[in-house]
């Protein structure tokens, strides 16, 4: 999800009125071609989300090269997008089918559901985030969609100055993701230790990387769960 304008994004009215500030005419094609169309676009949203206060390291890395995939007649990261919503979402058959035909149409529809969900959820997840000490932390109800909602989380809502950890009940246990920010591991971070160490003592499991870690824990360990967490990035951080 990628940028995420808090406000705009998921909301066809605020789309709009964006387009229109912009003079563009919403009931007309826009051609990818439209250098000068992409260009005011591109300061347009960059200067909402340093209004927003999004850290200049996210801001800076809007702007990419697409490459375009002429068999498949849109960009390789639509293509992408396609195929890795058509597999979260259990539509397997149809993310084969799309690279076998080399038709983005042929999962469109579950690219559009995924794309709907992750913006409804982004939402809920602000709505129900709660701050400890050191650590931020939502608890959410689709499995699969944690990682994601915490990288677009940290980026473009809530900043880079905390971790954000997400939590799905699953029934037999509780699914655990979290992210923090490039300037968060800078400061020392570490999430795979912190992790790997407080769903350990729960008697889970967990690991990862420095920037993106999960585990699992059962549920009724979630609140020793969320002290041995915040304490020990509390630790990281104050080092």
């Amino acid at each position: 999800m990628e940028p995420y304008l808090q406000g705009i994004t998921g909301h066809s009215g605020a789309v709009k009125d964006l387009l229109f500030d912009l003079g563009v005419d919403t009931t007309a094609s826009l051609h990818l071609r439209d250098k000068e169309l992409a260009e005011r676009l591109s300061s347009t949203v960059r200067g909402k989300l340093d209004e927003a206060g999004i850290s200049q390291e996210v801001i800076s890395d809007l702007v990419s090269v697409r490459y375009c995939l002429d068999d498949f007649h849109a960009d390789a990261q639509l293509v992408s997008d396609t195929v890795d919503a058509c597999g979260r979402a259990g539509g397997t058959i149809l993310a084969l089918k799309t690279l076998e035909n080399r038709d983005v149409a042929i999962g469109r529809a579950l690219y559009l559901d995924f794309r709907t969900n992750l913006i409804n959820m982004i939402g809920e997840a602000v709505e129900n985030m709660v701050t400890l000490n050191n650590i931020r932390y939502f608890v959410h109800g689709a499995k699969g969609y944690g990682g994601l909602l915490c990288s677009t989380l940290v980026k473009y809502v809530k900043g880079s100055d905390l971790p954000i950890v997400s939590m799905v009940d699953t029934g037999d246990y509780i699914d655990l993701s979290s992210r923090c920010s490039p300037e968060m591991e800078r400061k020392g971070i570490n999430l795979a230790s912190a992790m790997n160490f407080a769903t350990v003592l729960c008697s889970g499991e967990g690991g990862g990387h420095t920037n993106a870690a999960g585990g699992r824990i059962k549920p009724e360990y979630v609140d020793q769960f969320l002290k041995n967490m915040d304490w020990a990035v509390g630790m990281q951080i104050h080092e």
